[in-house]
């Protein structure tokens, strides 16, 4: 607990006292805590959260408004995370955040070998440091590990339980300096049994001028973009009684991402959790749901109509507010809001009335495939943190934002997505259309994201920390479910 909350005093007062210390050094628990140290990204998305207003982040809750969960960010200073933003000062810059925030982080882990722990030790799953490292983009421990320590030692081309080395982790998530660095030291990317690489026609040298592997930096493929396909399940487009209205100025004609049909367990957990890529699945059993016929205007009304839920408002310049209200009150709203309306307001929960709790479990089964998948993980901790469904009005969504893996099901209207490799993502203030018009315009040149139209029936897969934003090009219905690990 001390080390996920890096409360620097209380780890150097537990690693000082012998008794204790003599227990850790008997079992593998400090080596496991020093995985925890690599992994930065949960202190990056609620520190991002705090910066950008999406939340409180880094401050427990309101009874405790002021008192920092880190006791040691005093140390770092927030006021140079905050000095991190943009000009505009609803983005910031990920290269810049990471160097201070991984930086402040590599006080943590030098506690541990300074009281005799190992950097040598692997987990359950045979993962080593640089695996935990590579996968947060932790590029300041990866240096400091590589200056510090003996490279043969680190087992650099040492692979997982699942055949992966450091190297393929390092190239899921597009950071190319790390990859520079894993290169530098002879590292190679290894794959799960029966993964064939996508091979590169690029040649990269190395330090010694032999031809070695090349950093890879994730982008989408602007030149060769591959047209979208119609689902090949039709479905009743008024079905439902929602409005079929849609936003010409959203629409495209291209999916970024890898569309696979009628996928199996074993493949999707081998090519795609495991490697950290996201995939559009279209499986015909995900259409047996039960929330495909049921979540209609007029049985929500007769159903649930008096219950509340939460609906979010977002304006330019803070994070997204919400208040309740009742379904009956957010569907007249829907019906009746201005057609050009550009930032509309959006029904977005995690909780159904206790009555209907397990009625609505039993509707959207859809995600079962996903969450069957990632049990079948070995020695993993991965487990669904939370289930959400979502009303999207035309041109409402998501800024962009990150977090762990995602699954989503669209049951109703088109929403368009745009991802971006975890290197690169981001948290962003700005309403998804005003954004589109500003920050979007500027990475189409430098980072293309990913992009890609959500019919019916389809469901997106988010590996851990892959950066993405949402919009409505019609009225959508979605559900949703949040892993942790």
């Amino acid at each position: 607990i001390v080390t996920e909350n890096r409360q620097y005093n209380a780890i150097d007062a537990i690693l000082t006292q012998k008794p204790i210390l003599a227990k850790l050094i008997a079992t593998p628990q400090r080596e496991r805590a020093l995985a925890i140290l690599a992994d930065v990204s949960h202190i990056a998305i609620m520190v991002s959260k705090t910066i950008t207003g999406h939340q409180q982040g880094i401050y427990h809750g309101p009874e405790e408004p002021q008192l920092p969960r880190f006791d040691s960010f005093a140390h770092l200073g927030l006021e140079k995370i905050l000095s991190t933003r943009r000009s505009n000062g609803t983005t910031f810059d990920r290269e810049e955040f990471d160097d201070v925030l991984h930086t402040w982080n590599n006080k943590f882990v030098k506690l541990f070998p300074k009281h005799g722990a190992t950097a040598y030790a692997k987990d359950g799953n045979n993962n080593t440091l640089l695996h935990h490292t590579c996968r947060h983009s932790n590029f300041a421990l990866a240096d400091m590990l590589f200056r510090t320590l003996v490279p043969e030692r680190l087992r650099v081309n040492d692979p997982n339980n699942d055949g992966i080395t450091p190297l393929t982790v390092a190239k899921s998530t597009g950071h190319e300096r790390l990859q520079k660095l894993l290169l530098k030291y002879e590292a190679v990317a290894q794959y799960p049994a029966g993964v064939q690489p996508k091979k590169s026609k690029k040649k990269c040298l190395s330090g010694e001028g032999n031809v070695g592997e090349c950093p890879e930096r994730l982008s989408a493929p602007v030149s060769s973009r591959v047209p979208r396909q119609p689902h090949p399940i039709s479905i009743d487009p008024s079905r439902g009684g929602w409005d079929q209205t849609r936003a010409e100025d959203l629409d495209i004609d291209f999916c970024d991402l890898p569309v696979r049909y009628d996928l199996d367990e074993e493949t999707f957990v081998n090519e795609y959790v495991l490697l950290g890529r996201p995939v559009v699945i279209r499986n015909a059993d995900i259409f047996k749901k039960p929330m495909f016929d049921n979540w209609n205007k007029q049985n929500w009304r007769n159903t649930i109509g008096k219950s509340e839920f939460k609906v979010y408002v977002k304006n330019s310049t803070m994070g997204p507010s919400s208040f309740h209200m009742s379904m009956n009150d957010f569907l007249d709203y829907m019906d009746n809001r201005p057609q050009n309306l550009r930032n509309p307001f959006w029904m977005h929960d995690t909780q159904w009335p206790p009555e209907l709790e397990e009625q609505m479990k039993s509707e959207t089964g859809g995600i079962s495939f996903v969450e069957n998948a990632l049990k079948s993980l070995r020695n993993r901790r991965i487990r669904p943190n939370n289930f959400q469904f979502m009303v999207a009005p035309r041109y409402s969504g998501s800024p962009p934002h990150y977090h762990f893996a995602a699954a989503n099901i669209l049951v109703h209207g088109r929403k368009r997505w745009f991802l971006f490799p975890p290197a690169q993502s981001f948290y962003s203030t700005q309403p998804t259309y005003d954004w589109m018009s500003s920050d979007y315009l500027n990475l189409l040149a430098t980072d293309p994201p990913f992009e890609c139209v959500q019919e019916p029936g389809d469901l997106i897969f988010l590996p851990d920390l892959w950066g993405h934003a949402t919009i409505a090009i019609q009225d959508t219905l979605a559900y949703a479910v949040l892993f942790t690990d």
